[in-house]
């Protein structure tokens, strides 16, 4: 009996070891950068960083050719695969007009937005 109880703690002790080293699903946390074209600008590209921040505020800083830089800040959620944009400059946003899916391949972030998809390569340099 006691052989038995053993054996079936030490499963469940397997199993939850193996529960606890599931990969984690990659975050979007962090600073991503890509490099782009703006339309109305007198620059055909420009550097731009895109900064998610544990607190749920996050940034967008372009970086534009003759050092000057612009910086946009705003909050946000995540909810599954969904990046939600809550606020900007401080105004809040109606919350279903501004989700936009999301996925992270590697260090390549994809999010769908304005019928394009804007890739974002992750950064350890930030944009700020």
């Amino acid at each position: 009996m006691k052989k038995t109880f053993l054996i079936v703690i030490f499963i469940l002790m397997l199993f939850m070891l193996g529960a606890c080293n599931q990969p984690d699903e990659p975050s979007i946390e962090g600073s991503w950068y890509t490099t782009g074209t703006v339309i109305g600008l007198d620059y055909n590209t420009i550097d731009v960083y895109l900064n998610f921040m544990d607190n749920s505020q996050g940034n967008i800083t372009n970086k534009h050719p003759d050092n000057k830089e612009d910086v946009f800040i705003f909050e946000y959620t995540v909810d599954g695969n969904n990046l939600i944009i809550t606020s900007s400059e401080g105004e809040k946003l109606d919350a279903d007009l501004h989700v936009y899916p999301f996925k992270i391949e590697g260090n390549t972030l994809k999010i769908e937005a304005f019928n394009q998809t804007h890739e974002y390569t992750r950064s350890e340099q930030g944009g700020n």
